[in-house]
């Protein structure tokens, strides 16, 4: 839908690695998604982290219970920022909710492309964050 309204979200936009980089990227990812959703993000990347280390720490005497806990907690989170990202869906399906008959470019005005562009960089976060949960719970 983006790229028919000719605002698609670039490499740039959307290239969310958490591995530093420079300043501009940084810049422009904290003006799509909002600073508030980016420590959100790292929030959720931390307690996933803490989950797993925590299971790694006690893997010497790790018991079948430890697991089940680790598990439990991967678990709670993935419900958790599943409702979170079904919310972002629902908005951005609302937003991009039009008559069929009339031509998408009269419909959105500026502001709603843009908060668009800014619910689909968010879905790439939750997908992401997705990933990461099923490859730790699959582990």
């Amino acid at each position: 839908m983006l790229e028919l309204l000719n605002c698609p979200l670039t490499e740039c936009d959307n290239n969310n690695n958490s591995d530093g980089g420079d300043g501009e990227k940084e810049a422009q990812q904290q003006h799509l998604v909002g600073m508030d959703f980016l420590m959100d993000m790292m929030e959720w990347r931390e307690r996933i982290e803490n989950a797993v280390s925590n299971d790694n720490s006690s893997s010497s005497s790790n018991t079948n219970g430890d697991n089940k806990k680790v598990q439990d907690e991967l678990r709670t989170i993935s419900e958790e920022t599943q409702l979170l990202q079904t919310e972002c869906e629902e908005l951005l399906k609302h937003l991009f909710d039009y008559d069929n008959d009339k031509d998408i470019d009269t419909i959105l005005d500026e502001n709603e492309v843009q908060e668009g562009r800014k619910l689909t960089a968010q879905l790439q976060y939750w997908y992401r964050l997705k990933c990461i949960l099923k490859e730790e719970m699959d582990i």
